[in-house]
């Protein structure tokens, strides 16, 4: 089992907070320059970043799936199987709606929003 990396560990060696590696770990670049989330990026790649080194090994023992495929899912080892859903479209519905409930307007509670499956390799096939 290789070295655990903790984010502590990430941010002192670049020099930055720990919430700007939380931030580039969960796709909230918007927040961070570009060079410091290619510089955060690149380090975990090179340390393989693990979230959790609790002797479960994924897939083998058990799978594990994530939703709203932000960055960090491609750069988990294993890869994270994740559920994708266009934030865009999930953020406009939510400021109609709100826009509906400030004019008094009727809103509909209960919204379907399309999702796409990302297979990666944190998912086993189907057992027995």
């Amino acid at each position: 089992m290789s070295e655990r990396v903790r984010i502590c560990d990430i941010a002192e060696k670049l020099g930055l907070s720990t919430a700007t590696v939380s931030n580039v770990i969960h796709g909230k670049t918007g927040k961070v320059s570009a060079e410091t989330a290619e510089r955060v990026t690149a380090l975990l790649e090179e340390r393989e970043y693990i979230p959790s080194m609790a002797g479960i090994r994924v897939p083998e023992d058990i799978s594990a799936a994530g939703f709203d495929d932000t960055p960090i899912c491609e750069m988990l080892r294993p890869a994270l199987t994740t559920a994708r859903q266009d934030g865009a479209l999930r953020a406009g519905l939510a400021v109609e709606k709100l826009r509906e409930l400030k004019e008094g307007r009727p809103v509909e509670t209960e919204i379907m929003l399309p999702v796409s499956l990302v297979v990666r390799n944190s998912t086993a096939p189907r057992r027995g």
